[in-house]
């Protein structure tokens, strides 16, 4: 109980210093075109009800963000504070800025701390650390920590939704509080937005194909959140996209390089292991790391298959069409912080007992974090915000 009360404690001292941090963000970051169109055009107009009932004219009309956003509005009293013409690009006015940004703001500094406070409670605090690093070290992170729409949310959801896959897999605590959980997480993400539909199906789907095959236990966590999905995107409004010239970058923002070394490095070393070993013994220790290595595996198969599902359907002429943006794919970014994190915990302890082999894959890790993280501030520091 002492180390969970110090582990609560610094999550808490977190939250306030990334709550700070996501405060500055978005005092210096003017508000865009979307966030814009989405303050003036649903959320100003719309009301409660027609929130609920879909309305949105937007491409994703699943109603907790737009709801949630409405209501922070109505305490503070705010309505953008000017006509706004579509043809600026950017406004700065600094109540706006913090009024619109402190539900993304939170959010964020919530899913940091989660993080954190996840891989320290049921791991080590070093490899909560570790984590916290490989957070902070993700591009997307800083591009929609205090983005006045729904993406915030959807991390956030997405991370709750990989731990509680984890926690089954590990077969931690008791497994009905978790399906519990996950049961609610997943409503939660179908109201945040449609694309959690793929989540839902991959993360219920692998858990069936693991577990038990009784169809009554999976019911309330998957019906449910995909029909609350459908219905609202059988309302949405529905737009047509082509895709840039080199379309699989839309994919690799989200899923660096070094992401996806570190992830080759865990398969050969555990593939490796299993072959030598010729039994299943390991496979069973390392459980929840190859499970949840198999989800992210799935989980950016998806990914390509929505964009092949785009390419399919893109229209012929790009005169008054969007081009897909790389933001449809940003749940990639919290599934791999989750991947590379548990990927690296379990590198370590096939290795333990191996000193050079464990200090080696320690440097190894080591460089491939900082590489990231020099990219990432690099990136933060000159405003390359997409």
């Amino acid at each position: 109980m002492e180390r969970q009360s110090f582990l609560k404690t610094i999550a808490g001292l977190l939250f306030l210093v990334f709550f700070a941090i996501g405060l500055v963000l978005a005092a210096r970051k003017p508000l865009w075109t979307d966030e814009i169109y989405t303050q003036t055009k649903n959320i100003d107009q719309a009301s409660y009800f027609e929130i609920m009932a879909g309305k949105i004219i937007e491409g994703n009309n699943c109603p907790l963000f737009y709801l949630l956003q409405k209501g922070i509005c109505d305490v503070f009293h705010y309505k953008f504070p000017k006509v706004w013409d579509s043809r600026e690009r950017e406004f700065s006015d600094p109540r706006s800025q913090f009024i619109l940004r402190i539900l993304p703001n939170f959010f964020t500094s919530w899913t940091l701390v989660m993080i954190f406070y996840f891989f320290s409670r049921y791991y080590s605090l070093s490899a909560g650390i570790y984590a916290f690093l490989v957070s902070l070290s993700s591009l997307m992170v800083w591009v929609y920590w205090v983005e006045a729409r729904p993406y915030p949310l959807w991390i956030f959801f997405t991370v709750l939704q990989s731990m509680l896959f984890i926690l089954l897999a590990k077969r931690e605590g008791s497994e009905a509080r978790w399906l519990v959980w996950l049961t609610v997480t997943n409503i939660l993400l179908s109201l945040t937005v449609l694309f959690g539909i793929i989540q839902i199906m991959i993360v219920t789907g692998l858990l069936y194909a693991w577990g038990e095959k009784r169809l009554s236990k999976y019911f309330l966590m998957t019906i449910v959140p995909l029909g609350i999905a459908f219905f609202y995107y059988f309302r949405t409004l529905k737009i047509h996209f082509y895709l840039p010239d080199h379309p699989l970058s839309l994919i690799f923002v989200n899923l660096p390089l070094e992401r996806v070394v570190v992830l080759l490095f865990y398969a050969v070393i555990l593939g490796t292991l299993m072959v030598r070993q010729r039994g299943k013994s390991h496979v069973h220790y390392f459980k929840e790391s190859l499970q949840y290595f198999i989800l992210t595996i799935v989980m950016i198969a998806a990914a390509l298959g929505i964009l092949l599902v785009f390419k399919v359907y893109e229209p012929p002429l790009r005169e008054g069409v969007f081009q897909l943006p790389h933001r449809y794919f940003l749940y990639l970014t919290p599934v791999m912080i989750l991947a590379v994190t548990m990927c690296s915990i379990y590198i370590i302890k096939i290795f333990k007992g191996q000193r050079w082999m464990m200090i080696n894959s320690i440097i190894f890790l080591g460089g491939i974090l900082m590489i990231r993280i020099l990219k990432t501030f690099s990136e933060v520091a000159n405003q390359r915000l997409y």
